[in-house]
């Protein structure tokens, strides 16, 4: 019956060179729960060019504002060129294998998906980092109700709990894994966000390598006379605030248009005062100092360092960035990544592991991007998209928080037909930027169907 209710959001999201439409996670099955659940959707599109693909998602954005008018509790949306959303759940282990158990087809014909194994292991402990980003989200925010909260950080850690729990037979699906759990999605309300937090933080720390060293005794400053935006004294001084208050050494990575990393020694992951102090003085860092307002996670050393060699925020690079962080010289909107107290001894991922890690991050990259167009910075486009089709190309690639030389490599590669930074960055999110990256993203797909790891 619900399923049948849903003829506004068929009708609305109807038309030419749509594929599919489905509905997935919560609203297509009986864990949804009215007030409190989103309704998620997937629009599959037919593959077009640059654009054709362009007057097509711009007449869907006009209709899904329409759709949130009439239903708001509409969540998530993946808008995905049909090649690129069959690549993208074929690869991505738990989440792409659920997908046909957790959605509804709504209209259009079904993409056949062939769940693969062979980098399942990757794609699930990023996805595991995806939904501890989530869960820090709900667990850091305020004025929203409370029920809401709890009930989001308990379906993200059992995501989590799911994701890296590679023998559990349970593990495609969210509610079945939570009875055998113990933590049945409906008792959320017994569980508070510092403990749903906690005990993601600790289930990261115990399927990660040994810390290879990453915090350093003290402060290595390499220009603290920042010349441009970046004021790295009062980085500092914020840092050693959040120490204090912590009541330990730890260190800080700033990816200054998407994370903010405070990395703990591994011997608090079985204190969770320690942890929640060092949430709560990161959030008190937050309000008085805005360089520090990008989503927040809290790591043990060894899971910061297995996240660097993942393909997380589509950076499989995220390692080479942090052994060159930023001098602040250049403009906000330029990105860049800052640290405080960490040595660059991240460690680089073999051939093997490095290779699986960029196929993934172009899968999702070209499956997801579309979806986040009017939502991330400018960066984010022109630095994954060059970035990714380099390393595909070449094998290797400047770090990708380093715009500059990622053009430099482009331009001698391409010619004119890479774009400059600063022109792109004036672009925004208009029509010439979305044709480029809409073209860039067909040659990634094309590269990662004949690239073998």
């Amino acid at each position: 019956m619900r399923h049948r209710q849903l003829a506004p959001q068929r009708l609305l999201l109807r038309g030419r060179g749509l594929r599919a439409l489905y509905l997935y996670r919560g609203m297509a099955d009986k864990g949804w729960v009215p007030g409190l659940s989103d309704m998620d959707l997937a629009c599959v599109l037919e593959n077009r060019g640059p654009r054709e693909d362009f007057v097509l998602y711009s007449s869907l954005r006009r209709r899904l504002r329409l759709l949130k008018i009439f239903f708001p509790f509409t969540g998530e949306l993946m808008l995905a060129a049909e090649e690129d959303f069959a690549g993208f759940l074929n690869c991505w282990g738990v989440k792409g294998a659920e997908f046909p158990g957790a959605s509804r087809l709504l209209s259009g014909r079904a993409v056949e998906i062939k769940p693969q194994t062979q980098v399942e292991a990757l794609a699930d402990a990023t996805e595991a980092f995806y939904a501890y980003t989530l869960l820090m989200r709900h667990f850091f925010s305020e004025g929203q109700p409370e029920p809401f909260l709890r009930r989001n950080c308990l379906k993200n850690l059992v995501d989590i709990r799911r994701y890296l729990d590679t023998a559990a037979p349970a593990r495609l699906s969210r509610a079945a894994y939570a009875n055998a759990l113990g933590l049945p999605l409906e008792g959320f309300m017994s569980v508070e966000r510092g403990e749903a937090a906690y005990q993601a933080f600790r289930a990261l720390h115990t399927v990660a390598p040994v810390d290879p060293g990453v915090l350093s005794p003290q402060s290595s400053v390499l220009n603290p006379q920042s010349r441009g935006w970046f004021n790295r004294g009062a980085f500092e001084v914020a840092c050693g605030v959040m120490a204090e208050k912590t009541g330990m050494r730890l260190g800080v990575a700033l990816d200054s248009l998407y994370r903010v990393y405070v990395v703990l020694p591994d011997n608090t992951a079985t204190d969770k005062a320690i942890y929640l102090r060092a949430c709560g003085a990161l959030l008190e860092a937050r309000t008085a100092l805005p360089l520090l307002s990008a989503s927040p996670l809290v790591l043990t050393g060894s899971s910061f360092a297995m996240l660097c060699g993942l393909p997380y925020l589509n950076n499989p690079m995220l390692w080479a960035d942090l052994a060159a962080p930023s001098n602040g010289d250049s403009g906000p909107d330029d990105g860049g990544v800052y640290c405080y107290n960490l040595r660059p001894v991240f460690p680089a991922p073999g051939a093997g592991p490095a290779c699986a890690a960029a196929l993934l991050a172009v899968r999702h990259f070209c499956a997801t991007w579309r979806s986040l167009w009017e939502e991330l910075p400018p960066h984010y486009f022109y630095t994954r998209a060059a970035g990714l089709r380099l390393l595909l190309e070449t094998g290797a690639g400047p770090e990708f928080s380093t715009h500059t030389s990622l053009r430099k490599v482009l331009f001698d590669k391409n010619g004119a037909a890479a774009p400059a930074w600063r022109r792109y960055l004036a672009g925004g999110a208009g029509r010439a930027n979305y044709e480029y990256i809409s073209a860039q993203t067909t040659v990634l797909g094309r590269l990662a169907d004949c690239r073998k790891c």
